[in-house]
């Protein structure tokens, strides 16, 4: 009976049996748990990416930089060009003759005073006297051909002179004519203004004018009325005519003439520049006439002394190497025909051509180290051309020559040599690299690091090497100047310098100052 009464009882009774159901608040422990771990975690990255900035010191872009020296510098013109001889001479045969003897080639070395050339002589005599008339007209035409040339230039000059002054004189000679015209058609314009207000004129006194009328007699009225007299007009006034001021009349007809005898003077002088252009000499039309003037110093010798001077031969005057040659041994050569030339090796200069942006860098008188097969030589610039040429790409270039001071038998004639020219110096002066030197609209500047910030100064610049600029102003020895500028750089910006001469410094154990003593040594150097 207990237990049944136990399963019937009241219903508080009855509820006692849910007590299993104590796993809800299990589900929240667990929710809690799952919470707290990725608190967890979100506190484990703070701790390991968050906290760590908050200590570390801020990043700031790098730039290399180099401190200012103090050292000597010195401009340099560093080229090449070709080597190239002062003294020049071509030899001419003074006789007509078979060459027996040649003893040269092109590129021969010669001493002076050896013999290079033997004359065959038979036959000489008749050969000769053939030769002397047409070395008489050769002379002659040699002498007109000049005398033509000296003249044409002298009257090319003179046409293109008053060529110019002529130009001048018509031009001024038509703007007289114009303002002439000009003023006699404004007299024109004002008779033709004074016509028609006489025309109107003429044409309101018409109008004017009454109309006469019959008044019939009172007395008799059959009578023939009698017209009425009609007041009395002045006379018409003259119609005007047209008379051309003389004064400018007479200018103009003055001018037309003055400008008529111009230009007659300018078709005489065009018709003499035109003249003398072409009587001038060309460059090839020279070298024949100076082949022919050999042969015109050699047309008075006589038959002996042509025969003497065959006997002698040829021989080498000064000591050089033969650059060309145009006989050939066995074979003919006429009295002032080419035979070879020389090309002194003691007189020798090297030949350069200049930039514009270069010239500044040379004069004469400068020295120079000359750099040829391996060998040096020291020269000194003796000529820079006025005129300007341009070169195989189009670009105008300044020819400038550097003679050698002291040549030696392993000169080679025409080949390249590299030469650097010697140009104004500085000693003790502040240097800079030559990348830290900028320019901008307002003038020249560096960039400097000064407590750890970007400061722009601007700098007075002076002598400059490859490497190395002097500056004058704005900058101070010890100086950080930055080497690497960018276009994002500002003053005022917070950077990270870096020394780019610390590495090589440091790597030599030398530390700032040997590696500052270093760079001086090499711009000294």
């Amino acid at each position: 009976m207990k237990k049944q009464n136990r399963a019937e009882g009241t219903p508080a009774q009855m509820t006692a049996p849910a007590a299993p159901m104590a796993p809800k608040p299990r589900k929240k422990h667990k929710h809690l748990v799952r919470i707290l771990i990725a608190l967890g975690i979100v506190l484990a990255l703070l701790v390991l990416f968050v906290v760590p900035k908050l200590f570390q010191k801020p990043v700031y872009p790098s730039v290399n930089v180099a401190a200012a020296i103090k050292g000597n510098v010195q401009t340099s013109l560093d080229t090449s060009g070709i080597v190239k001889s002062e003294e020049v001479k071509t030899y001419f045969s003074p006789v007509n003759a078979t060459i027996q003897e040649l003893n040269v080639r092109e590129g021969d070395p010669v001493s002076e005073g050896d013999k290079l050339v033997v004359f065959d002589l038979t036959d000489l005599e008749d050969k000769n006297k053939e030769a002397e008339l047409q070395q008489a007209a050769s002379q002659y035409g040699y002498q007109d051909s000049v005398q033509k040339s000296r003249e044409g230039s002298a009257d090319l000059n003179d046409a293109k002179a008053n060529l110019d002054t002529l130009d001048q004189q018509i031009r001024e000679k038509k703007d007289e004519i114009t303002r002439i015209q000009d003023a006699m058609n404004a007299d024109a314009i004002e008779f033709q203004q004074e016509l028609e207000d006489w025309k109107n004129e003429q044409q309101q006194e018409a109008q004017s004018t009454p109309v006469p009328t019959a008044t019939p007699d009172p007395a008799d009225p059959n009578a023939t009325p009698v017209p009425t007299p009609v007041p009395t007009q002045s006379p018409a006034s003259e119609m005007p005519t047209y008379t051309a001021d003389a004064k400018l009349q007479a200018r103009l007809e003055s001018a037309n003439s003055e400008l008529a005898e111009l230009q007659a003077k300018k078709s005489e002088y065009e018709a003499k520049k035109s003249s003398a252009e072409a009587s001038i000499l060309t460059g090839n039309a020279a070298s024949q006439l100076k082949a022919n003037n050999e042969l015109t110093k050699l047309s008075g010798l006589s038959v002996e002394e042509l025969l003497e001077k065959g006997r002698e031969g040829i021989s080498a005057d000064f000591s050089g190497v033969v650059t060309k040659v145009s006989a050939q041994q066995g074979g003919p050569t006429t009295q002032g025909g080419e035979l070879f030339t020389i090309s002194s090796n003691k007189d020798v200069v090297l030949e350069i051509n200049v930039s514009k942006y270069d010239l500044e860098k040379i004069a004469v008188g400068q020295k120079a180290v000359i750099t040829m097969v391996g060998k040096e030589y020291t020269g000194e610039v003796t000529r820079i051309n006025r005129m300007a040429s341009v070169n195989e790409k189009g670009t105008p270039v300044v020819a400038a020559e550097v003679k050698f001071d002291n040549p030696d038998e392993n000169i080679y004639l025409g080949v390249e040599a590299k030469v650097s020219v010697q140009g104004d110096s500085a000693e003790n002066v502040v240097l800079v690299p030559a990348e830290a030197i900028n320019t901008g609209t307002d003038g020249t500047f560096c960039y400097v690091v000064v407590d750890g910030k970007i400061a722009k100064r601007m700098v007075t610049t002076g002598i400059s090497s490859d490497e190395y600029i002097e500056v004058k102003e704005g900058i101070n020895e010890g100086d950080q100047v930055i080497t690497s500028v960018t276009v994002n750089m500002q003053e005022g910006m917070q950077v990270n310098p870096v020394d780019e001469n610390a590495g090589a410094a440091g790597a030599a154990g030398a530390g700032t100052d040997a590696a500052q003593a270093d760079a001086a040594g090499a711009v000294q150097e």
